[in-house]
């Protein structure tokens, strides 16, 4: 059902989809998978603590949380329908395929008012890229990166398989799938307790991680080391790389911790 594409972005969102549906490998997803985690999407990312914590990957004026659909409810469900539910067969699909899957990218636009050309994703829907009507690093003048509903529900899942921390989200990718797996699920785990917790107590906020982000990665990284070794005897030394970013319309930043194969292996 899924593949990994080799972006941090979209494989740690495949990695957290599949952790969720409880498996380990995204070729054993079925579409109820993803309608599970499209569930979760449709009725935890439009309350707190998620919709507040969400502005730090998609910025204040995504459907998730922008403020004027705060008396208009039912936009923001429509918003979370159609960024997470995109991936169904019936949807309509372009002619221009998908960025990061080559597949054909979505027949329908990703805004409630239909102003978006089909299928095209800005800063609101993917961390980091440009806003709305910029032009600049996109090829034939296109404006906005086409994207399938499969990488887009990965996209919006994305979040989950990263660690708060720092008010930002620490996201750890690998050419090692295994590793990319494992700190996606257990970041996943993490954010669902706190989400769970943070409901439970009435706070709009989930709680920050207890270590600092250089020391989570550290301890997190010696975890999945522990779990290989378990695995498989044959271990191979596989690069990393963290990313502690965020998104957020008052400040965008990011800073990239890349650990290469020697580093780990020593």
């Amino acid at each position: 059902m899924l593949r990994y594409t080799g972006h941090p972005f979209v494989d740690i969102g495949i990695a957290t989809i599949t952790a969720f549906a409880g498996k380990h490998d995204p070729s054993q997803l079925v579409l109820d998978d993803l309608e599970r985690m499209a569930d979760y999407i449709e009725r935890e990312y439009l309350r707190d603590p998620l919709k507040s914590f969400l502005t730090v990957a998609f910025t204040s004026n995504s459907g998730f949380s922008q403020p004027a659909f705060d008396n208009q409810p039912e936009k923001r469900v429509r918003y979370a329908r159609q960024v997470s539910r995109a991936f169904r067969p019936e949807t309509p699909t372009s002619d221009v395929p998908c960025a990061f899957t080559g597949e054909p990218s979505a027949g329908i636009s990703f805004d409630v008012h239909d102003k978006l050309a089909p299928g095209c994703t800005f800063r609101q829907h993917i961390p980091l890229l440009t806003g709305e009507d910029v032009i600049n690093f996109h090829p034939n003048g296109i404006v906005g990166v086409p994207v399938s509903g499969k990488a887009m529900l990965a996209l919006q899942a994305f979040p989950l398989g990263c660690a708060k921390c720092g008010g930002r989200l620490l996201a750890v990718h690998s050419d090692n799938d295994e590793i990319t797996f494992h700190f996606a699920a257990a970041f996943l785990q993490a954010n669902r307790r706190a989400v769970q917790l943070a409901q439970q107590a009435g706070s709009s906020k989930m709680a920050e991680a207890e270590r600092t982000h250089h020391t989570l990665l550290i301890e997190t990284l010696l975890d999945a080391e522990r779990m290989q070794q378990y695995a498989k005897q044959d271990q191979v030394s596989s690069s990393l790389t963290a990313y502690h970013l965020t998104n957020s319309g008052q400040g965008v930043d990011l800073d990239i911790y890349h650990l290469p194969l020697q580093t780990i292996g020593f």
